[in-house]
C-alpha cells in the first residue's frame, strides 16, 4: 500500500508515526513537500488498522497575522491511496478513515493539522474487500444482483469466489 500525501512546511516539516495494528512500523522522514509511504501488507486474512500519529507540533509551527488568522500552518495532507500501483476508490478512503485530535473526531478526514492520529480501518487481503465495499456501496442504488441471469457481482461475491478458485486450486494440488 502506498500514500501520496503533501506537507505544508512552517519552521520545519510535520513528524508522523506509522503504525500498523497498533505495531510501530516507522517514522516517517518528511523533509519535502511531495512524499510517498510504502505500508507492508501480508495477504492473511485479517482486520486491520493503519494510523500516521501526528506529534511534536507546536505554536511555532503556525504563523498567524495581526487579526489571529492563520497565514501558514504545517501540516500532512493524504492526497491518494495505491494498492499494487492501483489508485484506491475516494468513497473507500473516506468510509473507512477518520482523523481524531483532542476530543473532536473528522470521518473522512485525509487532512492531518494538529497533533492527533489518522487512522484508515480495512481487512486483509485488501483489493478482496475493497471490491466487497464497491459491490456493497453500487448494491444501495439497484438490485440487479439478485436474479440468478444477472451479471452483475453481489456482497460478499468477491469473497465467495475467491474461497471456491482456492478450494479448487487445493484439490487440483492434491490431486497432481
Amino acid at each position: 500500500m502506498t500514500l501520496s500525501c503533501q506537507a505544508q512546511d512552517c519552521n520545519g516539516f510535520p513528524k508522523v508515526t506509522v503504525l500498523l495494528d497498533n505495531n510501530i512500523l516507522f517514522e516517517a522522514d518528511i523533509s519535502e513537500s511531495k512524499f510517498d509511504l510504502s505500508i507492508p501488507l501480508d495477504h492473511n486474512t485479517s482486520t486491520r488498522c493503519l494510523q500516521l500519529v501526528r506529534h511534536d507540533k507546536t505554536d511555532r509551527n503556525i504563523l498567524l497575522d495581526s487579526n489571529g488568522h492563520i497565514i501558514k500552518d504545517q501540516s500532512v495532507e493524504i492526497l491518494q491511496i495505491k494498492i499494487d500501483q492501483v489508485l484506491v476508490p475516494q468513497f473507500f478512503i473516506s468510509s473507512h478513515c477518520q482523523f481524531e485530535f483532542g476530543d473532536q473526531c473528522h470521518p473522512g478526514s485525509c487532512f492531518i493539522g494538529p497533533n492527533g492520529v489518522w487512522s484508515l480501518r480495512f481487512q486483509t487481503p485488501i483489493v478482496q474487500y475493497i471490491l466487497d465495499q464497491k459491490i456493497l456501496h453500487e448494491s444501495q442504488y439497484n438490485q440487479d444482483y439478485q436474479f440468478p441471469w444477472s451479471y452483475k457481482l453481489g456482497p460478499d461475491s468477491v469473497k465467495n469466489i475467491s474461497s471456491k478458485i482456492d478450494s479448487l486450486i487445493e484439490k487440483i494440488s492434491i490431486s497432481l
